[in-house]
């Protein structure tokens, strides 16, 4: 929008006047004195043509920035780094078993009398089938407790093995170091017996055996109980004694 003041028209029409003057010999008539006036002139912009093709935008390129990058210097010597901190592995898991663990052992164990085949110190025990009866003696390691018995390990070499319990208190309460026995009877007799181990016809063997310390937990696999003729569940609570063997003669 432009605007013009009246003294600039004024001036003009003046300079216009001078013009034509020149041409006539008429004295000029002088101009009335108006009183200025303000007037204000509105230019409005005259849009260009409409054209069928748009004309491409004006980009302005963008003005060049420099850009300047810091490459940091090669380290003169390798910077040292903390060790890595070694792989830690997982616990194990427990692998359950099948085997209890046994309660500590808390008594000594038995110390064997016989009988014993060992020329090395003059022994040469020897029993005979079916005539004897067979009596395995060991020393007391002094009265036993509560459901404590003794468990002697019986085994035909040829034939098969068992163990058996001795619980009964004449033979469970004797005073340290006397003597102790379990029987294991005749073929065919009552109470415990060997009709089971030998082998079949009978031939000459050897029997040997141990007794160990143990507690008599009731009913259940394991040792024969020579009074009931049942079996019972047992943990030792002694070593085995050493190991004794004899000979055993058919006929």
């Amino acid at each position: 929008m432009m605007r013009k003041t009246l003294p600039a028209i004024l001036v003009g029409i003046a300079l216009l006047g001078l013009v034509v003057g020149c041409g006539s010999s008429a004295t000029p008539t002088p101009a009335p004195t108006l009183a200025p006036v303000q007037i204000t002139v509105i230019v409005t912009a005259t849009p260009p043509p409409a054209t069928d093709t748009p004309s491409a935008p004006t980009i302005t390129p963008l003005p060049t920035i420099g850009v300047t990058t810091t490459v940091p210097a090669a380290p003169t010597s390798k910077p040292t780094t903390a060790p890595k901190p070694a792989a830690t592995k997982k616990p194990a898991v427990p692998v359950a078993t099948a085997t209890a663990t046994a309660a500590p052992l808390t008594r000594n164990a038995p110390v064997l009398i016989g009988p014993d085949y060992d020329p090395g110190i003059g022994r040469k025990d020897e029993r005979h089938t079916p005539a004897d009866a067979l009596i395995f003696q060991w020393q007391s390691i002094g009265p036993l407790g509560p459901n404590e018995c003794y468990m002697i390990r019986v085994d035909f070499v040829p034939g098969a093995g068992d163990s058996f319990l001795q619980c009964d208190p004449q033979w469970t309460q004797k005073a340290a170091a006397q003597t102790t026995q379990f029987i294991l009877y005749q073929p065919g007799r009552g109470g415990p017996n060997s009709s089971g181990l030998l082998p079949n016809p009978p031939t000459d063997l050897t029997v040997k055996w141990y007794v160990t310390v143990v507690r008599d937990l009731g009913a259940g696999v394991g040792p024969v109980d020579p009074v009931t003729g049942t079996r019972h569940k047992v943990v030792p609570e002694s070593p085995a004694s050493s190991v004794f063997q004899f000979l055993l003669k058919a006929g």
